[in-house]
């Protein structure tokens, strides 16, 4: 009796050892394609912090420019990266490994044919206290077109602002808050305010109170793309403590510059006989 336990035992306990496996070889052919797969889009690669020598996988060699081999000392891994990044990617990795942290960098690198390439690499430090060794992780991306766009959306930016600082009447640029977060420099002319007095100031508190509930309105609709485009007529303050009556153009630029722009020309025809103190107005 005793006999056959022993055998149901080893049995059952056999099963499970072959259960366990074949859900181990399962997950690890799982986790291998899962890899394959991610790697086609980004780069890995094994630091051995003890010997310095980095082993990058078949998509980091190719996004470094690198061929393909089983180990790259550290210096020659980091003659891959331009010379204007070096010792930010150096300053990177070693700040992680006496933190025994993470990194993240944005990098250029050039390849054997003079291609230049963005990177950016993510990574942290792993360390065994049994072993007393140390490991660093490192995945990579291609980032080329992400910054293409941003350099285009930069030139764009500045070569609007360029365009509007020559402008002859009074342009603002209002952000989600409702903020100024660009003015040309016609509002010393106009308003005798300099651009860095009004950048960040609520641009409702120069406006009227009898014109403040519609121009809001006005903002709003257009903030909460109900209309692309709004042309006004509202009284703003001058640094006087006078009215001005300003006819604008409220326009949707949330695609160009991130923000509504208002284009504002003053009213010369009411000029004379509308301009209004502020203190006759509370009165």
């Amino acid at each position: 009796m005793y006999y056959l336990l022993s055998v149901i035992i080893l049995i059952v306990v056999g099963l499970m050892v072959y259960r366990s496996r074949r859900r181990a070889r399962a997950r690890s052919s799982y986790n291998l394609a899962m890899l394959r797969e991610i790697d086609r889009s980004v780069g890995f690669a094994e630091w051995d912090l003890s010997s310095f020598t980095v082993r990058p996988s078949e998509h980091q060699c190719w996004l470094y420019g690198l061929e393909p081999e089983l180990e790259y000392s550290y210096q020659d891994y980091l003659s891959f990266v331009h010379s204007d990044y070096r010792v930010r990617f150096d300053q990177a990795i070693h700040a992680a490994i006496s933190e025994q942290g993470e990194f993240e960098v944005e990098f250029l690198v050039v390849d054997r044919d003079g291609e230049e390439r963005w990177l950016q690499s993510t990574g942290q430090v792993f360390v065994d206290s049994r072993r007393r060794t140390a490991q660093l992780l490192e995945t990579t991306r291609d980032i080329t077109e992400i910054k293409a766009l941003q350099d285009a959306n930069r030139r764009q930016e500045m070569k609007w602002r360029t365009l509007m600082t020559n402008r002859v009447e009074l342009v603002l640029t209002i952000d989600h808050t409702w903020s100024i977060a660009f003015v040309n420099p016609t509002s010393q002319r106009v308003l005798d305010y300099s651009p860095r007095e009004l950048l960040g100031e609520p641009i409702l508190s120069f406006v009227h109170p009898q014109d403040r509930e519609w121009l809001g309105e006005s903002l709003d609709q257009i903030q909460q793309r109900q209309v692309t485009q709004s042309l006004v007529r509202f009284r703003l303050k001058a640094k006087s403590n006078d009215w001005l009556w300003l006819e604008a153009s409220i326009q949707d630029e949330y695609k160009n510059v991130g923000a509504i722009v208002v284009h504002a020309s003053e009213l010369p025809q009411i000029k004379q006989n509308c301009r209004e103190s502020v203190r006759s107005a509370q009165a």
